[in-house]
């Protein structure tokens, strides 16, 4: 979608921190370098779903990391 104006914001729910792998975090680092896309967002520590708080602190260091 291209919408003069309007950029995207991105980033993994926190519920799917125990599904995701490399390729998903290449692949955000590949839209974050894109000028539609202006920030990395839904990536927080809620511990809700059942997933485990580690895995989540992970991928939100993960998620830092490649937005570096």
């Amino acid at each position: 979608m291209n919408v003069p104006g309007f950029v995207a914001a991105i980033g993994n729910h926190p519920s799917q921190a125990a599904r995701v792998m490399s390729r998903d975090l290449e692949k955000l680092g590949m839209l974050l370098r894109s000028p539609k896309v202006s920030a990395l967002g839904k990536t927080i520590l809620d511990g809700q779903n059942g997933v485990d708080m580690g895995k989540q602190e992970a991928l939100l260091r993960q998620c830092l990391a490649t937005a570096d």
